[in-house]
């Protein structure tokens, strides 16, 4: 009798592990802790990974890159816990990795400027020790020199800011709840003096409009720690919140106001990493040793999507994948399926819009469709969501269109082009070359 229980609780696991394959791919750096993904935004075949220590297993992280997707990885560094990886906005050679916390490993914050080949300490003016250290960077998108940090530990840390590109940092805002420890951090793009930190303890959320002059307390309730603060790049005013224990909040107003969305999540959950895209939230969401990966579109509850039975570290969503990471690098082409279940329901889409060539140089056609006479806009983008240019803003009756950009002043990199009609939008991804 036990061996047939045995059988049946083998194949239903083997089941499910076949269906977690069918939604998930494995991209490697199995037995890694992989806490922290970045993707080169210029070649998304381009891929780091750090990992974190662990003191019990006696395990010892790294910093790993691959240049084909995920087929192969190098090991850049050994003997750190990364908490965060960020890409240089405007050159991708240009790496930063904030080191936590940890007593087999030495905190701080690194950069690269060849691509992860080498490695040098950028963290001058931030104090450290076993006891305090970084948990995220973040950097300005229209000055990229300009970075923020923030440290927490046993006895609080500080809100820290930096003009020269890691060379030198400088403490702000000590008198303020910061001195609690910076645990999150989020810049609004269009207003880069716009800034957001959350706190470890009470858990405050706080912002500044002076570049971390002067701080403002929000009313986000105290929620214990804030482990993430994202900002929707399509609605600049919707703000949302990842806390421990209490889940998710969203504020419509900038932060002047808050409500808990949970619907669909577990009880006491926790809430640690959050990514936006086209009016659908991903977080990763984990409670006691378990955990996953849930999405919330528009209005709809919580739903997980994975990763079933396992504490998922991080997330990051790039372009129409959403890559996740715990022991090892998972990757899954989530937009596309979303996108698959849309057309299920709504077979006749009444727009359509493509480029051609992609990748280009200087010029691209426009190619656009739409079912019934309306009022049309045509945007550009870049990767931030901010608006570079309006190419077309008129009426139009049903047919086929071309429109030709001639791109002068853009420099290279990826954007969006939108078309925007009075019931639906659709987006498309460019690469402009050199």
């Amino acid at each position: 009798m036990m061996r047939k229980i045995t059988i049946i609780i083998s194949y239903i696991v083997l089941i499910n592990i076949h269906l977690f394959a069918q939604n998930w791919q494995f991209l490697g750096l199995e037995g890694e802790s992989i806490s922290a993904i970045a993707v080169d935004w210029s070649n998304p075949n381009i891929i780091y990974a750090g990992s974190s220590s662990g003191y019990s297993s006696g395990r010892i992280g790294g910093i790993f890159k691959s240049i084909n997707g995920g087929t192969v990885w190098d090991t850049l560094i050994r003997g750190v816990t990364v908490r965060d990886l960020d890409i240089h906005p405007k050159n991708t050679r240009i790496i930063y990795a904030t080191l936590g916390l940890n007593v087999l490993t030495t905190p701080g914050i690194i950069k690269s400027e060849d691509g992860g080949t080498s490695w040098f300490w950028a963290d001058s003016g931030i104090i450290k020790s076993w006891e305090e250290g970084s948990l995220e960077l973040v950097i300005d998108p229209k000055n990229p020199d300009t970075l923020y940090t923030g440290t927490s530990g046993f006895y609080g840390g500080r809100f820290y800011k930096s003009v020269d590109g890691g060379k030198f940092w400088f403490s702000l805002g000590d008198s303020t709840r910061l001195h609690e420890g910076v645990t999150a951090i989020e810049i609004d793009p269009e207003n880069t003096d716009v800034i957001y930190a959350g706190t470890a303890f009470n858990g405050n959320l706080l912002k500044s409009k002076d570049g971390g002059n002067t701080w403002q307390v929000t009313s986000l309730p105290e929620v214990g720690i804030v482990y993430d603060i994202e900002i929707d790049l399509k609605y600049i005013n919707y703000i949302y919140c990842g806390a421990w224990l209490y889940g998710f909040y969203f504020s419509n107003d900038a932060g002047k106001t808050w409500k808990n969305y949970n619907d669909g999540l577990p009880d006491s959950i926790t809430v640690y990493k959050i990514q936006v895209k086209d009016n659908r939230i991903f977080i990763v969401a984990n409670w006691r040793d378990s955990g996953g990966i849930y999405m919330r579109e528009s209005d709809s509850h919580w739903h997980k999507i994975g990763i079933n039975g396992d504490r998922v570290n991080t997330i990051l969503l790039n372009e129409q994948n959403i890559y996740a990471g715990y022991n090892g690098i998972y990757k899954k082409n989530i937009l596309a399926d979303i996108n698959d279940k849309r057309i299920k329901t709504k077979k006749n889409k009444s727009i359509f819009l493509s480029n051609y060539p992609n990748p280009f140089n200087n010029t691209t056609i426009i190619k656009y469709q739409i079912s019934s006479k309306s009022f049309i806009e045509i945007e550009i983008f870049d990767v931030l969501g901010r608006k570079q240019k309006t190419l077309l803003k008129e009426s139009k009756n049903p047919g086929n269109y071309k429109l030709k950009f001639i791109v002068k002043d853009l420099a290279s990199g990826i954007y969006i082009v939108q078309l925007k009609t009075e019931k639906e939008i659709i987006r498309r991804k460019m690469i402009k070359l050199r």
